[in-house]
């Protein structure tokens, strides 16, 4: 039994500590969530203006066009629950915070991302912002980032020094807006709308509000612009149940208030990226500026 044991272990101790490397080269990898972790670590006293969501902010929000103090949280397919999560790790922190930008897309009332194909991304969460244990479940990309960072430093940040997305660029936008629309749209739309998943995430929401409203900061829900091919292939009862999420939340809380561009005839084609994003350099400048002034406005005349 014993010979049996140290042959097993002779098996199997360098297989642990393959993976071990791996995934410490892997942890060292200089990435989006590991960069604004360490800014909100190190600045969250000093931000006015915090932007949560997904990628329509990531790319759609530019900190630099504003007149306040203000940080790009946002990340590609991030849920309202790694707002939240997000939220309350440095809340506690922000003593300037005036506004919370929380995107509201035609999606995101029904959208988890622990339940769609970008699951994966979860483990960054995990491991920068709650600090958690564990190895890494692989894929092929992964492996291959973990593997390319042991041979040479391997650089996967693509934000900003505010956290704005900095891959979505004019010159390299989608030239079928077209076809784009149509499979943008149908990607977003659901088969059967979940009714106990859009009041989990309302209440995520509801969560990151209150604490809001206890501190005196005021909530903006902003649907960003879209593409008209991607509107024209909408659900109409989904599309229907965005603006119930956005209307309800500004109901129940006087510290919210909607800003909703999805049709905004300011923005044509040469903003767009693709059929649902703004380009980074172009249409979230368009778009800053826009939220920008409506900051302004309510700053000067803060909701009641």
């Amino acid at each position: 039994m014993r010979r049996f044991l140290l042959k097993s272990l002779a098996v199997l101790l360098p297989v642990v500590m393959f993976f071990a490397v791996c995934e410490f080269s892997y942890r060292a990898v200089d990435n989006d969530y590991k960069f604004k972790n360490s800014w909100l670590k190190h600045n969250a006293n000093t931000v006015q203006v915090l932007s949560l969501g997904s990628s329509h902010t990531y790319y759609g929000i530019d900190p630099s066009c504003f007149d306040f103090v203000t940080f790009n949280a946002a990340h590609v397919s991030q849920d309202f629950h790694y707002d939240l999560l997000i939220f309350d790790k440095f809340i506690d922190h922000m003593e300037s915070l005036r506004f919370v930008i929380i995107p509201v897309s035609y999606f995101s009332p029904y959208y988890s991302l622990e339940k769609e194909g970008d699951a994966w991304r979860s483990y960054y969460y995990h491991i920068y912002y709650e600090g958690t244990l564990g190895l890494k479940i692989y894929n092929g990309q992964q492996f291959k980032r973990s593997l390319g960072n042991f041979i040479h430093k391997y650089n996967d940040l693509n934000c900003s020094a505010l956290g704005q997305g900095t891959l979505y660029r004019y010159s390299e936008r989608c030239e079928d807006l077209g076809g784009n629309g149509l499979q943008r749209a149908s990607d977003h739309t659901k088969q059967t709308l979940d009714n106990d998943l859009y009041l989990y995430n309302l209440n995520k929401v509801r969560q990151i509000i209150k604490s809001c409203d206890e501190r005196s900061v005021s909530v903006i829900l902003l649907t960003t612009p879209t593409y008209i091919t991607y509107r024209n292939h909408v659900n109409g009862e989904q599309l229907d149940k965005m603006f119930e999420f956005c209307n309800a939340l500004v109901s129940e809380f006087e510290n919210v208030t909607y800003l909703n561009l999805w049709d905004d005839a300011r923005f044509n084609a040469d903003d767009f990226y693709d059929s649902d994003h703004l380009s980074c350099d172009v249409g979230a400048v368009k778009l800053s500026n826009i939220v920008n002034k409506y900051i302004v406005s309510l700053y000067d005349s803060p909701p009641l």
